[in-house]
């Protein structure tokens, strides 16, 4: 797999995630993985600069050469904001690019989110995570998506770089379902 990485969202889960995926075999000099923060003075931020991400200032910079973007951020409208909103992801990601989103935010917000960048003709998978921090820093988190078959295939090996329970549930918004249940 030889794809440009990025992920948004450097928080709690978020700084670990994309630390553990900047120290992995996959994230070489040529596919550097790039990652973005709203708030650049979190420590989530130092994590993942500190493993040898590339942090970015902007979303733009950050997903504007991406083919896969993870996601891992608040809450509804905080995913809202960064994919939809002005300056957000649908504004700058290449057609074809895949979005995989660990946020909780319920299988509804999941398929409407979907859909609009659907009309961007933007892939999205519902990825969101079981394990808290420890298993983010440990790569041993439970991860539950939604999506295409043919998607969930693409981003599996860097996906088994995050978690060791990893299942695709269905459509999009079945990771989220999932979720509510666990």
């Amino acid at each position: 797999m030889n794809s440009n990485l990025t992920f948004l969202g450097l928080g709690v889960m978020g700084g670990y995630m994309a630390a553990n995926l900047a120290r992995s075999d996959y994230s070489t000099s040529n596919y550097p993985t790039i990652a973005w923060n709203r708030t650049p003075d979190r420590p989530g931020v130092k994590i993942a600069a500190d493993a040898g991400a590339k942090v970015v200032s902007s979303i733009r910079e950050a997903v504007e050469s991406a083919d896969i973007i993870f996601s891992c951020l608040g809450d509804v409208p905080d995913v809202e904001a960064v994919m939809l909103g002005a300056e957000g992801v649908a504004e700058y990601a290449k057609p074809g690019t895949l979005i995989v989103d660990f946020t909780t935010i319920g299988p509804n917000a999941a398929q409407e989110i979907s859909g609009e960048l659907k009309k961007h003709k933007l892939r999205f998978l519902d990825a969101p995570v079981s394990g808290g921090d420890i298993g983010a820093k440990n790569g041993t988190l439970t991860i539950m998506l939604g999506g295409e078959q043919t998607d969930f295939e693409e981003c599996k090996p860097l996906l088994e770089i995050l978690g060791k329970t990893i299942r695709l549930c269905g459509p999009v918004g079945s990771g989220q379902a999932v979720k509510l249940c666990n």
